[in-house]
């Protein structure tokens, strides 16, 4: 897939559509230009909700993807494992990362599902405009437990330390602390101004709760208690008032003291698990990707100037910068989050450069766009069969390797060159990463990075097969040649 860049690295030089885990007619089929001009309603409009995917998260040991919207149903997906066999029972080489069909499918919810968070031990909280907060585990096929609320759950989070607790933010201005053992509210608090909350979020250490809301305000409480401590403004420069605050998410491998939050406007931004890159979803059908610079990366805002064609995005990261609008009631602990919020003031002036990469991944408006985490590329390089992290090496010394290293060696006889490929659970394959995208007509595709190093006489064989290649997006083969016959001097595929 050919990707556009604003910058000399590009990290998605050789990206590949490795999956499409759900299809639909108009967001595969027909280009946005052929519905300019349509008004009849059995058309659907490119840019029109129809059986959108509104919220989709990976586990937090990489092994399952969740998605829910408009449907009402929330599917969990499993990465490939050595289970993956062909019909007569042989494994095959490939470059998907999802089993074909979910492996549960829960239902439950009356109205959209908002938002998603996974625990550590693999529950799973649904929240929904039903009102209501469910309680799933992956291993379950029923609902464990039901939490109701008094208008739409528009966000959810588990306390990143202690996932017997979690937060939900709803549109009746609460925020409420959950205890899921008594399954009842331990702590609660309201917005000031009876502002509609649309997202809620902790800091890494789980000590402070993070509440944004309708008009851009994010609003920081003490996690023990909800006790209220400060508040920022989130709007663009000039503006007199913000947008809503859509995501609340902690940078993650920050040092310590340089904790940032990203904070997002309009749509979702996202992070890698490594804190490299920061990845969005846009009207204009493509994805975009900005380089952090991680580590340090100076903070400051993405603006709508900053992107061309990528209509109404805003975001922010703040921590180590960032200005701090702080209004309300005071607190005895508001200077310490407070010089947080301000430290590094002069940095948060600075511009991120505008280096930036983008693709268009769908036909339609893009809900979200998120990576995997190493773990999930760290589970796939260990079946042995995915066909690009086995010709990934690892940047090891081959005398380093131990029994415990599964070693594949191909000697090429043309040039006398070996090449060494190693499988490892430490590794993260950086240069690997696997990004998964969803659009308003409930489509989820899968797009890799093919970091792998192939032999001269591979790419010859590559060259001379590609005549008689069919390429496919299923990922079954890597290349797969067909029968021919001649006939009067042509050849027939």
């Amino acid at each position: 897939i050919k990707s556009k860049a604003k910058t000399q690295n590009k990290a998605l030089s050789k990206l590949v559509l490795a999956q499409i885990l759900t299809k639909t007619e108009h967001s595969n089929e027909l280009r946005q230009t052929e519905y300019k001009g349509m008004e009849d309603e059995n058309h659907a409009h490119p840019n029109r909700p129809h059986q959108a995917i509104w919220a989709m998260k990976f586990s937090k040991d990489g092994k399952y993807l969740a998605a829910g919207g408009q449907n009402c149903v929330l599917r969990v997906w499993e990465i490939l494992s050595e289970k993956l066999n062909h019909d007569d029972g042989e494994q095959l080489d490939t470059i998907k990362v999802f089993n074909e069909t979910p492996i549960q499918e829960y239902h439950g919810h009356k109205a959209d599902i908002l938002d998603i968070s996974w625990s550590k031990n693999n529950f799973l909280l649904s929240s929904s405009m039903d009102k209501t907060v469910r309680l799933w585990h992956v291993t379950k096929s029923e609902c464990l437990c039901v939490f109701v609320h008094l208008d739409f759950v528009t966000g959810i989070k588990f306390h990143p330390k202690d996932d017997r607790f979690f937060l939900s933010g709803s549109l009746d201005s609460k925020v409420r602390l959950w205890s899921i053992t008594d399954k009842k509210v331990a702590f609660w608090n309201e917005v000031p101004n009876e502002n509609l909350i649309t997202a809620v979020g902790f800091t890494l250490d789980g000590r402070t709760a993070c509440v944004g809301s309708y008009t851009g305000q994010v609003y920081f409480y003490e996690t023990q208690g909800l006790k209220y401590n400060t508040q920022i403004n989130v709007k663009k420069r000039g503006a007199k008032k913000g947008k809503k605050i859509t995501g609340i998410e902690a940078m993650p491998n920050m040092p310590p003291g340089d904790e940032k939050l990203l904070i997002t406007n309009f749509f979702f931004f996202f992070c890698s698990d490594d804190g490299r890159y920061i990845i969005c979803g846009s009207e204009d059908c493509s994805v975009y990707l900005w380089p952090t610079g991680h580590p340090g990366f100076s903070s400051s805002r993405f603006s709508r100037d900053m992107i061309t064609n990528h209509h109404g995005s805003n975001g922010s990261v703040y921590g180590g910068g960032g200005s701090d609008t702080s209004g309300g009631q005071p607190s005895t602990t508001e200077q310490g989050l407070g010089s947080w919020l301000k430290r590094g003031e002069q940095r948060a002036k600075e511009k991120l450069q505008h280096h930036h990469e983008f693709f268009e991944a769908h036909k339609s408006t893009i809900t979200n766009a998120i990576f995997a985490s190493h773990r999930t590329r760290q589970q796939l390089a260990l079946t042995g069969h995915d066909i690009i992290l086995n010709h990934t090496p690892i940047p090891d010394d081959p005398p380093c390797l131990n029994n415990n290293d599964d070693v594949d060696e191909d000697d090429d006889d043309d040039d006398n060159t070996k090449f060494i490929y190693k499988t490892s659970e430490k590794y993260d394959y950086p240069d690997s990463q696997i990004i998964v995208t969803s659009d308003v007509h409930g489509c989820i595709q899968v797009w890799r990075t093919d970091s792998g190093i192939y032999t001269q006489q591979q790419q010859q064989r590559k060259s001379i097969d590609s005549s008689f290649v069919t390429p496919s997006l299923s990922g079954k083969t890597c290349q797969q040649k067909r029968p021919f016959t001649l006939f009067s001097g042509r050849v027939n595929k």
